[in-house]
């Protein structure tokens, strides 16, 4: 099935209110509501049950949800009051709420005033949508075709004299034009030197031949995120940019090759990184993580760092990005969205070439 599920969301919801021993989960962030409700329109708050979904909407939007809303219950929001009465009618005496997306602002403005009444407690959401249902990987499938299709035409028209601006313009302008909501962050144009800098912010800078052209670019499409980049270069390339290029096309193979469930994130860095320092000479170049997770906009996803204990699922997605920077000279990543499957994985921006 490759359409919405409220019921297989409703059950995850449940899953994780049975672990916490709790009756509630109050959603805030917009991230979150899309996931829950596959629906991109703001309102104010959402409040799940194991078997209810709760919508709070102002009194100015509230006709315009009662037509469009279909799996969740529309209450007039005023003020926390009518969540607290919510709360009472559903006999919710222990609530969840979503510990990494709220501002303080929030905080003060909606849990402060419930922490009187009930027993409130965080939770890192984003562990809810790790495991991404079949309509969530089309989504992610249709992003990730969105910057493949864009990146294969900047490879086409760019040339020299253009400036790294007037690149990233074309970009967001092409991704908007192919059916992108969004852009996931800001494009990372970087030409010669400049792209060293792993996270360089586009300047005036103007292309010439034979030096590496960085490009990093992401969308956003129904609320879920591609992150894509490819280096590659005009004209002939020294032997050391060649050099380079290899370990770390090697490097994403062997990463990509690595993912399977049970495995962190972190153990398959490791491995990826030890092959750079051994078969090259710029293993302390690669100054990154090798990935992190993906998916929903606005989620702050994990990075494969130490402290990332929590194994690869089925029907998660990741990145897998080694990159080697040299100060002067310039530097190569390669990134790919990878699903992970059941037996292996499964790349989602394949349709970008990456061979020399």
């Amino acid at each position: 099935m490759t359409k919405y599920d409220y019921q297989k969301k409703m059950k995850i919801v449940g899953g994780f209110l049975d672990k916490h021993k709790a009756q509630g989960l109050l959603i805030i962030s917009k991230a979150n509501k899309t996931w829950l409700l596959d629906s991109q329109l703001s309102f104010t708050l959402c409040l799940a049950t194991k078997n209810k979904t709760f919508l709070f909407i102002n009194r100015r939007d509230i006709d315009t949800y009662k037509e469009n809303t279909t799996f969740a219950s529309i209450v007039l929001f005023t003020n926390i009051d009518d969540v607290i009465k919510v709360i009472k009618q559903n006999n919710i005496k222990h609530l969840l709420f979503e510990k990494e997306m709220v501002t303080f602002q929030q905080y003060e403005e909606y849990l402060q005033p419930l922490c009187s009444k009930i027993r409130v407690t965080p939770i890192i959401s984003k562990d809810l949508s790790v495991v991404k249902l079949p309509y969530e990987l089309k989504y992610m499938q249709k992003a990730a075709n969105i910057v493949c299709v864009t990146m294969r035409y900047i490879r086409k028209i760019i040339k020299p004299r253009m400036t790294e601006l007037q690149v990233k313009s074309i970009i967001l302008q092409k991704m908007f034009e192919l059916g992108a909501d969004n852009f996931a962050f800001d494009p990372i144009v970087a030409f010669g030197e400049n792209s060293a800098e792993p996270h360089h912010k586009s300047t005036e800078r103007k292309l010439k031949l034979n030096e590496f052209i960085k490009i990093d670019i992401g969308c956003t499409y129904k609320g879920y995120n591609s992150d894509l980049t490819r280096t590659f270069w005009l004209g002939a390339p020294t032997k050391q940019m060649v050099e380079i290029y290899k370990i770390v096309l090697a490097a994403n193979k062997l990463g990509i090759k690595l993912v399977q469930t049970n495995k962190t994130g972190y153990e398959i860095d490791l491995m990826v990184r030890k092959f750079i320092y051994t078969h090259s000479k710029y293993g302390d170049r690669f100054i990154h993580a090798l990935g992190h997770r993906l998916g929903l906009a606005g989620i702050k996803e994990s990075r494969f760092e130490k402290n990332d204990k929590v194994p690869l699922f089925p029907n998660s997605t990741i990145t897998i990005e080694p990159g080697i920077y040299v100060p002067n000279l310039g530097g190569v990543r390669i990134e790919d969205d990878v699903v992970v499957t059941q037996h292996g994985r499964f790349v989602l921006t394949k349709m970008a070439p990456k061979e020399i």
